[in-house]
């Protein structure tokens, strides 16, 4: 068994829909500058679900295995 942590980032989606006034402003300034697409951010969580043995107890980021937690 593999257990990993898996951070998909900030994407858009519709998780934020009811969001209202300067809220939703703010929320959607940040995600024109930092978001990525839904299918960008469930690139990481695949990769988590398909990488090996050598990810175990790792954290996973940008579709990259970090460094063991201690």
């Amino acid at each position: 068994m593999t257990i990993n942590a898996v951070s998909p980032g900030l994407y858009y989606s519709d998780l934020v829909q009811k969001a209202k006034g300067l809220q939703k402003v703010a929320f959607d300034a940040i995600k024109t500058v930092l978001a990525r697409t839904t299918e960008q951010g469930s690139r990481t969580l695949i990769s988590a679900e398909i990488a090996g043995p050598e990810s175990h107890s790792r954290y996973l980021e940008d579709c990259k295995v970090g460094k063991p937690f201690k």
